[in-house]
């Protein structure tokens, strides 16, 4: 039985950046991949939503949205969050 999906926060910021690498022609299709399960788990989507939109299995979207949540949650544990840095402009 699947366990609770890590829930997803994102800025502003990253938002749009996560926009416009899902919009950008010059984009790799697993990073465009990537970009829409974060703005699509934003949006309360379930995994098995999302694996329709990206073609990607339940297991691999889970893997994305814990990677996430750890980024996230490690940047909160540094005061990054806070500090006015994004995750995004570190990574």
């Amino acid at each position: 039985m699947p366990g609770k999906a890590a829930k997803v926060t994102i800025t502003e910021r990253q938002m749009e950046i996560l926009e416009s690498l899902t919009n950008s022609p010059t984009t790799s299709v697993c990073i465009s991949q990537r970009a829409k399960i974060i703005l699509l788990a934003f949006q309360k989507k379930q995994n098995i939503e999302i694996t329709e939109v990206v073609q990607l299995n339940p297991q691999q979207v889970g893997r994305w949205r814990k990677r996430w949540k750890a980024a996230w949650d490690g940047c909160n544990l540094f005061g990054v969050v806070n500090s006015g840095l994004f995750m995004a402009d570190l990574f």
